[in-house]
């Protein structure tokens, strides 16, 4: 089978869906499929060298390149650019594809040639960007967001994006979605919630099925790995994540600093963000532009982690942190508690509850056995995640798509 992904952003771009379709690509091509991922040139750009995936990388174009802050995560918005249709055009034709899997925006410049290619079309969604124009379904005054609405969406948006990009990207979705997303054959999620807010808030024929995130559990959990150099001697929690209010990054720190265990420390690692804060609580170490290799590690020698965040389409750390045997504790959104049942694989707590976190943050530290059983736990929960076991999941639905 000859499969190609569409992603706005691949590696070495970091992020949760540049991760998910990295490990899924080098899955399939494992098994001996044709793989190629198409996505955008980004400033400064380096090749990977990924055994059996061909990367190709197409320019926004002139008009596609307005607006952007940050030349080195080139920004595809919700609707075709036609620049990069006609290099799409291209592409496919070189390549004879018998499927796309689509991962991001970038899939709205390819639905205009559906019916002219032929080529079909699977979204696999990994987070809210098919209904929000800042993919969290989080409204901005605070709080879940009370239903999409163009002048309710450029208003929220408008701290993301500025006023006249946030109105280009609500009413471009809005317009595309409403012609173009009945060309998708079919629809994946990798969680229960990002499937149900999808067939929610849109109209579309395509079937929905959840199949998870594939985790590389050759490299999670996969024995003991050199403590990374950056992290301080002695036991820490471990946040990952980008350091923002929307992962609860504000509510771990309160939480942090009322725990009783001056012997344990804080450590973030993420990616800066307008929300950032500038000032952190004693015994935390903060640390950015960090591999993945040593984000696993770190999970390798920390007492639990955390994501305390006010929405998650999934949470990949915290599948990550269970390939690693290590409990975590997350907020009750999204598809954090299809990842963690409370008290038997990690423990939950309420969203924005800053003495729940700090409660079960205690909790784990009090009890080391109690983590590492939840941890155990964990472990043995994800194993129906492994990159293989979700590659084979989607392959039999491409599979019978094709025929």
């Amino acid at each position: 089978m000859r499969i190609v992904h569409l992603v706005d952003l691949f590696s070495p771009s970091i992020g949760g869906t540049e991760r998910v379709v990295q490990d899924l690509a080098l899955a399939q091509a494992s098994a001996g499929e044709t793989v190629t991922v198409i996505t955008l040139t980004p400033a400064d750009s380096v090749e990977v060298d990924l055994p059996g995936v061909t990367v190709i990388r197409l320019e926004l174009g002139r008009l596609g390149r307005l607006g952007i802050a940050d030349p080195s995560r080139p920004f595809h918005p919700p609707f075709p650019l036609w620049h990069v249709t006609g290099e799409l055009r291209k592409a496919l034709a070189r390549l004879d594809a018998d499927v796309i899997i689509a991962h991001s925006w970038i899939v709205f410049s390819y639905l205009p040639l559906r019916e002219e290619l032929g080529v079909p079309v699977v979204w696999y969604l990994h987070d809210f960007l098919l209904s929000c124009p800042k993919r969290t379904k989080l409204y901005e005054p605070g709080g879940p967001c009370p239903g999409a609405s163009v002048r309710r969406c450029v208003s929220c948006s408008s701290s993301q994006y500025g006023v006249v990009k946030a109105a280009v990207v609500s009413v471009g979705q809005r317009l595309a979605n409403s012609r173009l997303l009945e060309r998708v054959d079919h629809v994946l999620a990798n969680s229960a919630s990002v499937a149900s807010v999808a067939s929610a808030d849109l109209s579309f024929s395509a079937p929905v099925t959840v199949v998870g995130a594939p985790v590389a559990f050759s490299e999670a959990g996969g024995g003991a790995k050199t403590r990374p150099a950056f992290l301080l001697d002695g036991d820490y929690i471990l946040f990952v994540g980008q350091l923002s209010r929307q992962k609860g990054i504000y509510e771990l720190l309160e939480a942090f600093s009322a725990l009783d265990a001056s012997d344990v420390g804080l450590v973030c690692i993420g990616t800066r963000q307008p929300s950032t804060p500038t000032q952190w609580p004693p015994r935390t170490t903060v640390v950015e532009n960090v591999s993945h290799g040593e984000v696993l590690a770190a999970f390798e020698y920390c007492r639990f982690g955390v994501l305390p965040s006010h929405a998650e389409g999934l949470g990949l750390v915290a599948l990550e942190a269970a390939g690693s045997s290590r409990a975590m504790i997350v907020s009750n959104v999204g598809g954090l508690t299809e990842v963690v049942d409370d008290g038997v694989t990690g423990l939950v707590i309420p969203v924005g509850d800053v003495p729940a976190l700090t409660a079960a943050m205690q909790r784990l530290i009090h009890d080391p056995d109690l983590a590492r059983s939840l941890g155990d736990a964990g472990r043995q929960k994800v194993e129906s995640m492994t990159d293989v076991a979700v590659a084979h999941r989607i392959g039999n639905i491409l599979n019978s798509l094709i025929g």
